[in-house]
Formats: structure tokens, C-alpha cells, sequence
């Protein structure tokens, strides 16, 4: 988030195919998501949580 403006604007890390790492950009989502073709549908709003958050989780035999 770049908190410098008002109101705070949503920033992406953008990576350029064919570019090395060093020349990645931060870009604003709104202008990627409008127009990239994102595989994984990426939505920043919301409170999910991909983290393993017990061992119980790593237990196959504890699944239904």
C-alpha cells in the first residue's frame, strides 16, 4: 500500500518477463489487474490466510 496518497493506492510488484529481478517495478493493481491477463485471479480485499496454522493441518489421516 503506498500510504502517501489519499486515498491509499494499491501497489504490485511486478516482475517483466525477459527482464532480470533488478529491473521490477511497483505499478498500481488497479492499471495490472485492467490489463494483464492474471492466471491466478489475484484479490488483495478480504481476510484470507494460506498459512498452515497446526501440525494437525500436515496430518493426512485427520482429513475427511
Amino acid at each position: 500500500m503506498d500510504s502517501s496518497t489519499s486515498p491509499p493506492t494499491c501497489l504490485v510488484l511486478m516482475q517483466w518477463a525477459g527482464l532480470p529481478p533488478e529491473d521490477s517495478t511497483w505499478e498500481k493493481w488497479e492499471g495490472v489487474r485492467g490489463a494483464h491477463h492474471l492466471e491466478d485471479k489475484v484479490s488483495f480485499p478480504g481476510e484470507d490466510n494460506d498459512s498452515i496454522t497446526s501440525a494437525a493441518t500436515l496430518n493426512h489421516e485427520e482429513r475427511p
